[in-house]
This record gives structure tokens, C-alpha cells and sequence, in this order.
């Protein structure tokens, strides 16, 4: 949903325990209240497993909670709320007269007036991560719930908006699974009741933190990486005129997987290594190189 930098990307009112915000993604919101979800005059719903990203708001830019009683409260769980900015009070989550409970959420890199911010009411946190938002990540309270973290969750590109988590094992690149040598620590660390079930195997038996959790696209528990005793370039001496093939051997591989490999050459340009953007396969064809270029490859 895009608020076309003009409103709330999305207002809540008044709406029954039943309601249910699920799988979407709010962004260009700009409004004086939530510029991408706005709760608000006794609303019990549930907000998961959305991704919120690039708003705009004075308050709660991401997501602004205000005017419901304790009786009412708004369920914030599985989210990831990146990248918003606020100008008075709260970059990802603001509450006023309000009292949401928020669990297995990202609340990350908000611009203004810190990460969550609580002008009244009595919001629980449990199993969050809340890293690096400007003018603080838990503005006026201190959460005492169990499970909150505060560290970088490693998202794989979000400033492109790919806010899959980096893994070991593999995280989903929208193609297929790659793998990092980074794991993000929002694996496998949401709260240990949630429901993990929608997640790949290997996933460690609990819930990941974020808007992938316990989907089908959730990252995977890290285990290790796979290693190779030895990668030749064939034909060896290479020549001009002829493709160049990687010949890796020796897989090993904590899961158990089968051969899988991912191709990157490069050719060193007297400066450092340039990656050469035909070369992400097994294959360099000869149009890649000529006689003296220096090359390598990694699998």
C-alpha cells in the first residue's frame, strides 16, 4: 500500500478483536499520525507479518498507536519496521493513550525521535529487535519483557527493500536460496510459543523475528557453510580464444546438502579486483578476457 506521500498508507478504527493486517507492504505514507498504519479509538486488531518501510509522520511514522483503552489492545507481531522517520515522536512506533502489545518485530534504522516512543500508555515488548534508530531505540520506558535485542539484524539489501534476513544456510533472494557468511541474529530468536510451522528446514524449531517469520520465505538456521578442498580453471595454461571452466572439488557441507554452487569471476584491473558482470557462472566465455588479464574466480 502507498500512501502517495499524502496520508496514511492505512487507518485503523474501531475495528473488532477479529481484524486482521496481513502480508502487505506500507510505504510513502506522510501524515501527522502513522504515515504507514494509524491505530487508533479502541482498535483490537492484529497487524503481522507486514513490512513497513519509508514513511513519514511528526509521530509514529511507522506506525502510530493512540486513543484505545487497556481493554483494546492492538497486536503488533512479525513485522519489520525500517527505514520511516518522525519529526516529534516515534520513527517506527509512537504510542499515545495506548498500550499495543509487540512481539517478534524489527523496529530498525528509524530517522527522528527514536525507535519506539511511548508518551503514555503501557506497552509490553517481548522478543523484539530494536537497533539503530535516531534519537534512541525505547524513548521514555524501558521494556522488561523477556527476549528484546538490540542489534544489527542484518537485512540482505534494504535499501532496495530486501528485507530478508542474512544466513549461513540460506535466505530467499526471491529466485532461489543463497547463503552469507553472516547470520542475522533475528533467526530463530522470536518468542518460543509462535508458530514456526510455515518455516524451510533447517529452522531450528522457533519462530524468526521479522515480517519472514514463519513463512515459507523465512531464512534459514545457520549451521555452517559449506566448504571445497580445491577450485582449477580449465583449460590450465588458459588461452585465448577458449572459454575458461571452474572445476571446484571436495564439497563439504554441514547440512548434509548436495552440491550447490554459486560463480562470481573477476579480473584485477592493476587496482584491485573487479567482479565481471557476465561472469556469474560456472563458464567465463573468451569474449570476458584476453592474453595477460589476471583472473580468479569463487564458488
Amino acid at each position: 500500500m502507498n500512501g502517495g506521500a499524502a496520508a496514511s498508507c492505512l487507518s485503523i478504527s474501531e475495528v473488532p478483536s477479529s481484524a486482521r493486517v496481513e502480508g502487505f507492504t506500507f510505504t510513502n505514507g506522510n501524515a501527522t499520525d502513522g504515515g504507514g498504519i494509524h491505530c487508533s479509538s479502541a482498535s483490537s486488531s492484529t497487524i503481522a507479518g507486514n513490512t513497513i518501510s519509508g514513511n513519514e509522520a511528526p509521530q509514529g511514522a511507522g506506525i502510530a498507536c493512540s486513543s484505545s483503552p487497556s481493554s483494546s489492545i492492538t497486536n503488533i507481531t512479525n513485522n519489520t519496521i525500517s527505514g520511516n522517520a518522525a519529526t516529534a515522536t516515534g520513527g517506527g512506533i509512537s504510542c499515545h493513550d495506548s498500550s499495543p502489545a509487540i512481539t517478534n518485530t524489527i523496529v530498525a534504522f528509524s530517522g527522528g525521535r527514536g525507535g519506539i516512543y511511548v508518551a503514555s500508555g503501557s506497552p509490553t515488548i517481548s522478543y523484539c529487535d530494536v537497533f539503530g534508530n535516531t534519537g534512541g531505540n525505547n524513548v521514555n520506558f524501558t521494556p522488561t519483557e523477556a527476549g528484546n535485542i538490540s542489534q544489527d539484524p542484518l537485512f540482505a539489501d534494504a535499501a532496495n527493500g530486501d528485507f530478508h534476513l542474512k544466513s549461513t544456510s540460506g535466505r530467499w533472494n526471491g529466485t532461489r536460496w543463497v547463503r552469507h557468511s553472516v547470520q542475522s541474529p533475528c533467526i530463530d530468536t522470536g518468542a518460543p510459543g509462535s508458530d514456526y510451522s510455515g518455516e524451510a528446514p533447517p529452522n531450528g524449531g522457533r519462530v524468526n523475528m521479522g515480517c519472514r517469520g514463519s513463512t515459507s520465505q523465512a531464512s534459514m538456521t545457520g549451521t555452517g557453510l559449506p566448504s571445497v578442498a580445491s577450485v582449477a580453471i580449465s583449460p590450465d595454461p588458459a588461452y585465448t580464444g577458449g572459454d575458461l571452466i571452474t572445476v571446484p572439488s571436495g564439497w563439504s557441507d554441514p547440512d548434509g546438502d548436495p552440491e550447490d554452487y554459486d560463480y562470481q569471476w573477476a579480473k584485477h584491473d592493476g587496482g584491485g579486483w573487479v567482479d565481471i558482470p557476465a561472469g556469474d557462472g560456472r563458464v567465463l566465455a573468451a569474449s570476458n578476457f584476453v592474453r595477460g588479464d589476471l583472473l580468479r574466480v569463487t564458488c
